[in-house]
């Protein structure tokens, strides 16, 4: 009898590690936590995790409109503020008078935080900017020009570091309109890498107008781009864009047509994120929809190397989503035993509430997490919650940032950062 109960125990303290997905009431007391910056409006958009396990959290913050500013937040790996980060462990930039807005941010090695966004005068007098901080939160004045890398008529939607520290921004060209996927690389300190494309720039035209809305790099240094171009079905009809080059900034011709990965799956099709395995085949996350918008899915889809559908993926190379997300964007993430996450929002009959799916790494849904491999977080029914960006820690837990208001009718949402248990990665 002493066997069996000891047995007993074991099988059920196995299932309880194995179950993932639920808050870790660890990360300051309740698995959430908030900050307001004393503004009306504010959205985690990146997080980054210092080697100390220090969580930094970079968005935008506002205020009616009347500005709007980078904002900094530093938690200390247990959730509480780090008051050795800028004023109570928050910092918010004061660089411009126009409006502006943090798209992505990435740490350096020697602490500092560089983070990149857009300078809002007009739609079509849009500047990308890249600032630096210090490890302390102030303003790094000896980045760039001033503390500031501007250029005009871009967006910028993802920036990364290689391993030599040089930044990668990732975006399209607004000048005209017609839009390119545009890829530019500077050196750690802000000035421009010559030895990348033309004067630091590679612009690739695939179709009329081309969005690329995130990037991420490969073991071997290759980089990868995924977005959307405009096909010739119609005005608002887009296919899938994956884009590879290599590290000097030219075009991969190995991977799909000479370089350029399209795939149609609905008459309008966009990529919104994208990672790569270690066994170098390419995830990536996006939605599809028919251009009245009354039949929209959201998917995930895994690539050879060489940019062919890894057809044992999901159903012949496509997972789609059980669940509707209540925008055109959800993130993905990797974890370590190569099962994929993937981080949006759904709406409730009030409100919005953030969801995670995680699969397998055969694409289907791993069912020790949440529900059906499924998790969705209320905040209570008054509260309306968007996630972001996803972030893995080291010891698996789950990070996603986003923000969190009142409901619909007055929403003023909030800095947000939530922490996951992710269970044994059985």
């Amino acid at each position: 009898m002493k066997y069996c109960f000891f047995l007993l125990l074991f099988l059920v303290t196995e299932i309880m590690v194995a179950q993932g997905g639920t808050l870790d009431a660890t990360f300051n007391g309740n698995g959430r936590v908030l900050a307001t910056f004393n503004v009306f409006d504010s959205a985690v958009h990146s997080m980054l995790l210092q080697p100390d396990g220090k969580i930094i959290a970079g968005g935008t913050v506002s205020n009616h409109g009347l500005f709007s500013q980078f904002g900094l937040a530093r938690f200390f790996s247990d959730g509480t503020p780090d008051p050795t980060f800028g004023t109570g462990g928050l910092v918010i930039g004061n660089f411009s008078t126009a409006q502006i807005s943090l798209s992505s941010a990435l740490l350096q090695s020697s602490g500092k935080i560089v983070t990149g966004g857009i300078v809002y005068n007009d739609y079509l007098d849009s500047q990308f900017v890249l600032t630096r901080f210090n490890n302390d939160g102030s303003f790094d004045n000896s980045f760039g020009t001033a503390g500031l890398v501007l250029r005009n008529f871009l967006n910028i939607k993802s920036i990364i570091a290689q391993p030599d520290e040089k930044i990668l921004v990732a975006g399209f060209s607004i000048a005209t309109p017609d839009r390119d996927f545009v890829l530019l690389r500077f050196n750690p300190n802000g000035s421009v890498d010559n030895s990348f494309g033309t004067n630091g720039v590679v612009t690739t035209s695939i179709g009329a107008k081309d969005f690329a809305h995130d990037i991420t790099l490969q073991a071997d240094g290759k980089i990868v781009l995924a977005g959307a171009v405009k096909n010739s079905d119609g005005e608002y009809h887009s296919d899938f864009a994956i884009v590879r080059y290599f590290g000097d900034g030219n075009l991969d011709t190995s991977f799909g047509t000479n370089g350029i990965k399209i795939i149609n799956i609905d008459e309008m099709d966009e990529a919104q994120s994208v990672k790569v395995q270690s066994d170098g085949k390419i995830v990536f996350s996006g939605w599809s929809s028919s251009i009245s918008g009354q039949t929209t899915s959201f998917q995930v889809i895994r690539l050879f190397p060489n940019g062919d559908i890894d057809t044992a993926f999901g159903e012949s190379g496509v997972f789609s989503s059980p669940i509707i997300f209540n925008s055109h964007e959800q993130l993905i993430q990797i974890q370590s035993d190569a099962k994929i996450l993937v981080v949006g929002a759904v709406a409730t009959t009030s409100a919005y509430d953030v969801a995670i799916i995680r699969l397998l790494p055969n694409g289907s849904p791993d069912t020790t997490f949440g529900t059906n491999g499924v998790v969705v977080t209320t905040d209570g029914p008054e509260t309306s919650s968007q996630a972001n960006c996803v972030l893995i820690q080291p010891d698996g837990k789950i990070l996603i940032g986003g923000e969190s208001g009142e409901g619909l009718m007055s929403y003023h949402p909030h800095f947000v950062i939530q922490r996951y248990d992710s269970g044994s990665g059985r």
